[in-house]
């Protein structure tokens, strides 16, 4: 999230999982994150896109502050099990979008 001025609020493909706040009666419409295709990566991506498929929108608010310490593991240690939970929840979540027939028909824009 460099590529855009972070002293407005502005709306976003996703947000991270970290730290989110999410309304209750989107929630009961799009369901809980889904645990039988992600495990610890890529649940917050599948949870935006349900939120625009639902015409929700996702937004980055700059007055929000958090704090999360704890770096990916996947990214921090390569050749661990957590870099094999990511690239197994990456590739769940291509294939749960069909990314490969929307990238043949060159639809760029939000193809998910």
């Amino acid at each position: 999230m460099l590529n855009f001025n972070h002293d407005r609020n502005i709306e976003v493909d996703w947000v991270t999982g970290a730290v989110m706040m999410i309304r209750k009666d989107a929630i009961d419409k799009i369901g809980l994150m889904d645990e039988r295709n992600f495990f610890l990566y890529q649940e917050d991506q599948d949870w935006c896109i349900r939120m625009w498929h639902n015409k929700y929108k996702v937004a980055y608010v700059y007055s929000a502050k958090a704090m999360h310490n704890f770096m990916r593991q996947g990214f921090k240690e390569p050749l661990s099990k957590f870099a094999l939970y990511q690239l197994k929840s990456t590739w769940n979540l291509f294939r749960k979008y069909n990314w490969k027939k929307n990238c043949k028909s060159k639809k760029f824009d939000r193809i998910y």
